[in-house]
């Protein structure tokens, strides 16, 4: 099973090899949310979780997992990164701070 120190320090798609990691992933990042002191802390962390999306979708996961498996992962991935956008977009007013972030999916360019 990967480790969550893995994915802070060397994100690449050996921290990932199951659904449990992607949601593992996400959970640790979310409780990362409330701990941003500043809007720039916040955005880091949004976009550790589009990282993480990014390498899902990427060329190179086509070579790690099976097509039934990836599109497994990838469709948890995009669930969990909506649910780390919605707890940042609301830390985000609950600082008053003016940002929205948008799910990886919808993002017009990364």
């Amino acid at each position: 099973m990967a480790q969550l120190t893995d994915y802070i320090h060397r994100p690449d798609l050996r921290t990932i090899e199951s659904r449990n990691d992607v949601i593992r992933l996400n959970r640790f990042l979310r409780t990362q949310l409330p701990l941003a002191r500043t809007p720039a802390e916040l955005t880091a962390l949004v976009r550790r979780a589009y990282h993480l999306c990014a390498l899902l979708y990427g060329p190179l996961a086509r070579q790690h997992w099976t097509k039934g498996e990836l599109n497994r992962l990838q469709q948890r991935a995009l669930l969990e990164n909506r649910r780390t956008v919605a707890l940042a977009n609301q830390i985000a007013r609950d600082n008053g701070w003016d940002l929205t972030y948008e799910p990886w999916d919808q993002l017009s360019t990364w």
